[in-house]
């Protein structure tokens, strides 16, 4: 029995976090979503805070918000370094994967072989 077996693993940054890494922004300044500031706060009223800012303000205050953001800039992250950890990265927990499933083959393999002489037997 002859099988392919194909894995596929998406790993990187989503696009929507991309302006909050050190490694595709530097310097780059960045205007935040204006709608989800706007449901943080919606969020945070829920919690009793932002009281002061009635329903129809959200919008407003939001993008004074996102304003101020982008004129002081966000605290980048280097969210890159988590992909290149020797031990919980991406080549580490492939390899950990690809160890795995060579074993869990290699029993399904036996399994399958063994079946199959115990039917030859038994003819």
């Amino acid at each position: 029995m002859v099988s392919n077996l194909t894995v596929r693993v998406r790993y990187g940054l989503n696009g929507k976090y991309q302006n909050l890494s050190e490694a595709f922004t530097k310097n780059k300044k960045w205007f935040p979503p204006v709608n989800a500031i706007a449901n943080w706060i919606r969020a945070k009223q829920g919690k009793g805070e932002f009281t002061d800012v009635a329903p129809e303000n959200v919008k407003r205050v939001a993008f004074a918000i996102a304003r101020r953001q982008q004129k002081s800039g966000i605290k980048k992250t280097n969210f890159a370094n988590h992909f290149f950890n020797k031990r919980n990265g991406v080549e580490a927990t492939l390899a950990k994967g690809l160890n795995q499933t060579t074993i869990r083959l290699n029993e399904l393999y036996a399994t399958s072989i063994g079946r199959s002489i115990t039917k030859m037997i038994k003819l």
